[in-house]
């Protein structure tokens, strides 16, 4: 078998032979290597396994941890997984040894991952899945409006009361601008550091042809924006950074119905243009948190009843290391979670 790390040029020319249902936007190695740029301390690997017809791309970010002298596995941001072209259980095997005594070499203790709700990758890994919430999907091939739950039902009868209009940004100015709308809206509702990006993300992102950028506008007036990522081949496109701008702060002359509907409006567009493109799913995803009450989860899933699991994956390979630092750290760390010591 045959083994090597991958420059982005060669993972994307592997992501490309994957067979299609595999090849979901978030996975895709020039999504990916936008998100590293997100943290500079972040390792990008991309490795490889091929033997014979077979190939195998495995994506991660390998972390060093300074203060116990260790380096473990993370998947990007959202979601992330092994993909390979065959489901062959021995050749499967063959992978996790190489991979295993890979990891050995490099003083890889650990790994975590989310794996992607559209992607069974539990058929190219070795270690253990677990379940931990549900997530939302649309599905294009058929009438959209017959997915969404009574609530959303009645939202597009208000909808139409409003002059909204859905436009993609097409210079790179306007693509900036969502930069500073999404920015500004992250500190309004003072949202965690974990979501925000830096400009090094967002510039990597506007030069890559696997996203969209759209703005709603109420009367030309911008009110809310997104982001979509995108496959062709795959025919899935998925919701990806979203903001709106907040009505205490702009336009206080315009009716605050305008601005609590546009996010409906903007969903509801854009299930109908990426359908009437031949784009097949449209991933919405989860909630905050594992919370069935969630208000994101509850407002995504007004919008179609296609609930997939959402599961976390890991792997332990020195044992004996991990369990000794479980042994020396405080009461204060959750050591119920696999990246503890963090």
């Amino acid at each position: 078998m045959k083994t090597k790390l991958l420059s982005l040029p060669e993972a994307s020319l592997v992501y490309n032979k994957m067979p299609n249902y595999l090849k979901i936007p978030s996975i895709n190695p020039n999504y990916i290597i936008c998100d590293s740029k997100r943290d500079k301390n972040i390792e990008l690997n991309f490795w490889y396994a091929e033997k014979g017809s077979k190939f195998f791309l495995y994506s991660f970010y390998k972390n060093f941890i300074k203060e116990f002298n260790i380096f473990d596995i993370e998947s990007p941001y959202g979601y992330g997984g092994p993909i390979s072209n065959s489901k062959e259980k021995q050749f499967i095997k063959e992978v996790a040894e190489n991979f295993s005594q890979w990891c050995n070499q490099n003083n890889i203790i650990v790994e975590f991952l989310r794996f992607h709700p559209l992607i069974n990758h539990i058929n190219f890994y070795w270690g253990t899945k677990k379940y931990n919430r549900k997530t939302i999907c649309m599905d294009l091939d058929s009438e959209i409006t017959t997915q969404y739950r009574p609530r959303r039902q009645k939202d597009l009868k208000e909808i139409k009361k409003y002059n909204y209009t859905l436009n993609k940004a097409t210079t790179i100015d306007e693509k900036i601008k969502f930069k500073h709308i999404y920015i500004e809206n992250m500190n309004d509702i003072n949202a965690k550091e974990f979501y925000f990006f830096n400009n090094e993300y967002f510039d990597c992102l506007f030069e890559n042809d696997i996203c969209d950028i759209w703005f709603v506008k109420y009367n030309n007036v911008i009110i809310a924006t997104t982001s979509i990522l995108k496959n062709k081949y795959s025919r899935c496109v998925e919701y990806h950074l979203s903001a709106r701008v907040k009505y205490e702060k702009k336009f206080k002359e315009i009716n605050k119905n305008v601005f609590t509907y546009s996010q409906v409006y903007m969903l509801n567009a854009l299930a109908s243009y990426y359908k009437d493109n031949k784009y097949k799913l449209f991933y919405l995803g989860g909630g905050r948190s594992s919370d069935p009450k969630d208000s994101l989860f509850f407002f995504k899933n007004g919008f179609s009843n296609t609930l997939i699991d959402f599961e976390i994956a890991y792997h332990i390979h020195d044992k004996k290391k991990y369990m000794e630092i479980k042994k020396h750290l405080s009461t204060n760390f959750n050591i119920n979670n696999i990246l503890f010591y963090r």
